[in-house]
This record gives C-alpha cells, sequence and structure tokens, in this order.
C-alpha cells in the first residue's frame, strides 16, 4: 500500500488523473486489480489519513490548527511553527509537506473509492468500498478545516468550502452503503462528518439530523503505531519528546490539570500537562508538555458523540435557548464523569452571555489536539468582532521588549491571526499552471 500511496503523490498535481502505472519498477497497475489487493489498499487510505494529520517536519495539520490558534504554543527554534504561533499563515518549507501529505491523502482515498467500485463484486454492499469512501470524507474535511483555498488536482483555486461540498458527496456514498451492511462504525463516523460539514456550510437543519443519530459515548479513532515514521502519532513528538510545543501561554494552562501542580489549574483531566522545569529550545519560553497523548501509538478521536452534544448545544445558543444549551453541556461533563470518572461540576447559565464562554471552553478541552479547535475558531469568526472581544479567549503571540518571553507576555486574542488557515503553499502555487500567479 506504501507503493501505492507513492504513486498517488506522483498523480495527484494532474487533473482528472488516474491509478494507471507509468513507473512499473514500482508496481505493476493491475496488481491493484487483484482481491489480494483490496486489505492493503483500504490500509493503506487509513495510513495516508493519519500521516497527513500529525506528520512529521513541521507537524501535520493537526499540529499546524493547534499552533494557529490556541491549543499550543511554540517555544522552540522551528521558524515555520513559530511563525503560525504568531499568527502569521506558514509558508515555510514544511508547508510543501503538509499540503502534499493532505493531498496525497485527499486522492489515494478518492481513487480507491472508484478502483474497488470496479473490483468488489457488488460495490453498494461492500463494507470496503464504504471504509474508503468515509476516509475520503474526513480528508476532504479536514482540508477545508485548515486550508484558506481548495485546489483540486492541478485545478483553479475555489473556495475552502468546495471540500466540504466534496466531502459530504463521499460521505452519501459510506451512509448508503453502511446502512445496507448494517456497519455502525462507519454509518456513525461518515453522519458524524457529514454534520460537521453541514455545520460549516451554515446548514444547521441537516446537520442536527446527522448529529440526532449518533450516540454521546460514540468515539471514532484514526489508529497510530509506534513502528516506522507513517504510523506514529506525532502530537506525542512535538508536544512531549521534542521542546517545541507547550501548553504554556494558552488558555488551556488555565483550564486544563497541571499534574506538576495541581492546584494553580482549574484541574479539568481533558487538558492533562506537567512543567518540565526548563524553558523550550529557544530559550526564552517555558515547555510544559502536554500528556494527552503519552505515545507514539496514542489513536486520535476523529469523530465523538459528545462533540455532536456540544454542536447541537451550539445551535441552541444560537436561537437564545440557553436552558438547552446548558443541558447538553452537562450530558457531556457527565457523560466524562461516568465514563472516565472524572469530577467534572455541573455548569449553570441564566442568559446567552453567561452560556457562551462554557460553550467556548467545553468545546475547546474536549477536543483538544483532535484537530476541531481552527474550524470553531473560523466559525465563530464570523460572529462579529464584538463576539470575539467578548468571548474569545487570548493567546501569548508576542514578546515583552528586552525580557524573556515568559515574563509580561503580551497577550493577543486568538482572531487577530492575519488569517485563521493555511495558505496554498508553493509547491502547489509554483508547479499548478492554473494557479494565478
Amino acid at each position: 500500500m506504501r507503493r501505492f500511496a507513492l504513486l498517488a503523490l506522483v498523480g495527484f498535481w494532474a487533473a482528472g488523473c488516474d491509478l494507471s502505472v507509468t513507473n512499473p519498477g514500482q508496481i505493476q497497475d493491475e496488481y491493484l486489480d487483484d482481491p489480494k489487493a483490496i486489505t492493503p489498499i483500504v490500509n493503506g487510505v487509513a495510513g495516508d489519513f493519519a500521516w497527513a494529520t500529525t506528520i512529521p517536519g513541521g507537524g501535520g495539520l493537526y499540529n499546524a490548527g493547534a499552533m494557529l490558534t490556541d491549543e499550543l504554543v511554540h517555544v522552540g527554534t522551528w521558524i515555520g511553527l513559530r511563525l503560525l504561533s504568531n499568527g502569521i499563515p506558514d509558508d515555510w518549507t514544511e508547508a510543501d509537506g503538509r499540503w502534499s501529505g493532505a493531498s496525497q491523502a485527499r486522492w489515494t482515498a478518492e481513487q480507491a473509492v472508484e478502483r474497488l467500485s470496479k473490483l468488489v463484486e457488488n460495490p453498494d454492499r461492500d463494507v470496503n468500498v464504504a471504509t474508503v469512501a468515509m476516509w475520503a470524507g474526513h480528508i476532504n474535511r479536514v482540508m477545508g478545516d485548515h486550508y484558506g483555498e481548495a485546489v483540486i488536482n492541478g485545478g483553479s483555486p475555489q473556495p475552502h468550502t468546495t471540500y466540504y461540498e466534496r466531502a459530504i458527496t463521499y460521505f452519501n456514498r459510506a451512509i448508503q452503503i453502511a446502512q445496507a451492511i448494517n456497519n455502525r462504525d462507519v454509518l456513525l463516523s461518515s453522519l458524524g462528518g457529514r454534520a460537521w460539514c453541514y455545520v460549516q456550510l451554515g446548514r444547521w437543519s441537516e446537520a442536527l439530523q446527522d448529529m440526532r443519530q449518533i450516540p454521546t459515548d460514540f468515539v471514532f479513532y484514526q489508529i497510530h503505531a509506534d513502528k516506522t515514521d507513517r504510523e506514529r502519532n506525532y502530537f506525542y513528538w512535538w508536544g512531549y519528546l521534542r521542546d517545541e510545543c507547550s501548553v504554556w501561554g494558552t488558555p488551556f494552562a488555565r483550564w486544563g490539570l497541571n499534574l506538576t501542580n495541581p492546584s494553580v489549574s482549574e484541574g479539568d483531566p481533558r487538558v492533562p500537562y506537567d512543567i518540565s522545569g526548563k524553558n523550550g529550545g529557544d530559550g526564552r519560553r517555558p515547555f510544559w508538555r502536554q500528556r494527552k497523548y503519552k505515545s507514539y501509538s496514542d489513536p486520535i478521536a476523529v469523530i465523538k458523540g459528545t462533540d455532536m452534544r456540544l454542536l447541537e448545544a451550539e445551535y441552541a445558543l444560537r436561537q437564545g435557548d440557553v436552558q438547552t444549551a446548558v443541558a447538553k453541556i452537562n450530558e457531556v461533563r457527565q457523560y466524562n464523569n461516568t465514563r472516565f470518572r472524572y469530577n467534572l461540576p455541573l455548569v449553570s447559565a441564566q442568559t446567552v452571555e453567561e452560556a457562551w464562554p462554557l460553550l467556548i471552553r467545553e468545546r475547546g478541552v474536549e477536543l483538544w489536539l483532535e484537530g476541531k479547535r481552527i474550524a470553531d475558531m473560523r466559525r465563530w469568526a464570523t460572529y462579529g468582532a464584538d463576539f470575539v472581544q467578548r468571548y474569545i479567549p487570548s493567546v501569548v503571540r508576542e514578546e515583552a521588549a528586552g525580557k524573556p518571553a515568559s515574563q509580561d507576555p503580551v497577550r493577543n486574542v486568538i482572531l487577530s491571526a492575519e488569517k485563521l488557515y493555511l495558505i496554498i503553499p508553493r509547491i502547489e502555487r509554483n508547479s499548478n499552471p492554473n494557479y494565478p500567479r
């Protein structure tokens, strides 16, 4: 499957490309038409998604989103990460790798849907077709969350919402098949992904229909393993092993559970971190290590029922229904108390103004380092400047003149970022004849 993925890397630049092999030294095209190739293809599609989101060399899409918002602050020497942490969309070298990895994952998944649909006996009832269609939906969704434009197979730039529309098409296919064969995981994961896309498109009524079918206790993971670079969860590397990304300077340092000194934070166990006792690689900012991912093998949640409950809470707030919004937030907190034996107190609010900070915090801690924060922020930014100033928390982006960054740091509202999305990098702009110069 790795060879299959390498072919995708070569082919995704060209519009209308297929899986035909032009380099017989890698693999013969007809080998992929063997039923024995089905399982490697499906596994490879899932692997490409995990690689694109957590890739080393500057981090994948999830790490970039964490840097550009408020989930982590850069404390090291990696230039591209410092740009993102300062609120500047990254056009450094690793931006090329992120784009290539994500585009490869998208192209490979979409082509796998076409290939397997021709290869299996009954594609409308085949779990493998449903699975690769689901992953094609998720990688399009994640690219829509993180990029400011969409570029498909060497075409001209389109609105970033093109990715969401594309994702919905693939989720529709996965849902149809999963319902026919009664595959719960693919069905609920695809319903959750489609609901997320509907929310980002402002199609709340359709989103709610999907959300209500997803139980609060449902979780669908991307799987990682400590075997090869391609399989590892690099949040562990960036935020724990290597002194590059820190919880210091973020609102999560206040909200989370400080394992070194629990009494100085609010103590939410969904955001565990510790204080290393040293500065990061830049010698100026404290390195506080995330402890959510404690190994390269830790999985990352892709779709969660708790996410759906909190989106339902947001819709209720949009309608001025504070009671329902608070009930949904408390449903999530009670679920965590029951499932993980946490001790999260239930919250209360009487007005919309009181409820919004509760929701923003709850979505932050519940979905911390799962690649969702950037889309939340982009959605909330559309509420206007007054909303941003009143409800959006701040993050350390600037250094105090003449002092170590840990002394009197300058805090900025997250949405002070120049652009709250990743830009199309040079590797695409310079090689794509359809991209305006």
